[in-house]
This record gives structure tokens, sequence and C-alpha cells, in this order.
């Protein structure tokens, strides 16, 4: 029998976007699946939204931040394996398939990586902070052994929106193995009002952690 993931979705404010997010877990073709919502405080019809998707674990917190949410969460996971999608993004039907199925195969690692795509919503722009000729790696193409969390440690929630790239370098530093996959099974949706559309919030979140890091001796 195949290993159970947990995915888990943080969402705060997210009535327009969270019903096609949790339709493309609910539409992949691995099983089994745990599906853990937690809403952040939301003051909208998110809570409303998710429940028709009927999740293993709906939780509501008040409003804490995303390393909150996700840290929450983690604590209630059942899965071997654990997967985060944001409350905009999308998976292909295949993405817990290929990505469990690599760390099935590979058991020295820790971490699976698929590529991802950007699509641009309801006119926004590129964002600056995005690289248009590297890969990025969000929280939505990781695919991760639970166990990763006990080395590693939860997601630092000082971090309002840097929280992701912080722990990979912890991860990193502390010598998880990660394996990827040049399929693209992640597509990022940016807009106006998602959080990482703040450029200037966003720059100042990474100067952090490339600054905690590099006064670690290590480099990203």
């Amino acid at each position: 029998m195949n290993p159970l993931v947990s995915v888990i979705v943080p969402v705060f404010n997210g009535e327009e976007y969270v019903g096609e997010t949790l339709a493309s877990i609910r539409a992949q073709t691995y099983s089994p699946v745990e599906l853990i919502v937690i809403d952040d405080g939301s003051t909208d019809l998110s809570v409303a939204i998710a429940a028709e998707y009927s999740p293993d674990q709906l939780i509501v917190q008040s409003n804490a931040g995303v390393a909150e949410a996700r840290n929450h969460a983690l604590k209630k996971a059942n899965g071997e394996f654990v997967a985060f999608l944001d409350q905009d993004d999308l998976w292909a039907p295949a993405a817990l398939e290929v990505q469990a199925g690599l760390l099935m195969e590979n058991p020295a690692a820790g971490i699976s990586f698929c590529d991802s795509s950007v699509a641009l919503d309801d006119g926004a722009s590129w964002p600056e902070w995005l690289p248009r000729d590297k890969r990025t790696y969000p929280p939505g193409t990781w695919l991760v052994r639970t166990s990763v969390f006990d080395r590693v440690g939860l997601f630092n929630k000082e971090r309002i929106t840097g929280s992701d790239t912080d722990w990979l370098i912890r991860a990193r530093r502390s010598g998880v193995i990660a394996i990827s996959t040049e399929r693209v099974l992640h597509s990022r949706r940016i807009h106006r009002s998602n959080a990482s559309h703040d450029t200037a919030r966003r720059r100042s979140e990474l100067f952090k952690v490339l600054h905690d890091s590099l006064h670690s001796g290590e480099a990203l």
C-alpha cells in the first residue's frame, strides 16, 4: 500500500481561488491522501467553500500567519509524507503520484521537488523578485518525509513571506537529500492580492533570510 500523504492547505480570505485549489487536490491520481485545510482567521466564505470538498481535517485558528498555520497543521498530520499547496495554486493530476514515486524509489531522500509554471491573473505583472530564467521551488513543489521536520524543525513564524526559503536553507544545512523531476506539476498563480506579489515586503524578507544564512557560513 502507498504511504499516506498529508496535504496541508493554509487559507486566508481565499474564497476566489480555494475551490479550484482543493479540486486539483481531489483530482490527484495518487492515494491515500489526507486533506488538511487550515483557515488562518478568514473573514470571507473560505471556510464554507473548503467544507464543500470534505477535508479530513478543517482547522480554524485566529490569524497568525502562514508559517504558524503550516506548523499547526503539521502537528495534526498523520501522513508519512507531507505536501503543501497554497490557496491559489494548482497541481497537475499526477503531481503526488510522481513525487511520491521518487521518494519511494530513493529512500535516502528526504524531499522531492517538481518544476513549476507561473500564471498571471487579473492583470497582475510579473513580480520583480521572481526570476524568469531560474527554477524556483515554492512549497507547492515540495513533497517531504514528515520525519524530516523532526530533524530540521518547523517553519519560522517570524518570517512573514520568507519562511519557506528559510526552511529550505535549514534543510540543506541539516544535510537533507533532495531529488527532483523536471515535469511541470505545479502552477503558481500570481494576482494582485496574494502576499507574494508585495515586492517590497518579499525583498525585505528574503534579505533577512539571506543575511541569516550568510552569517552562519552557508550560502544559498
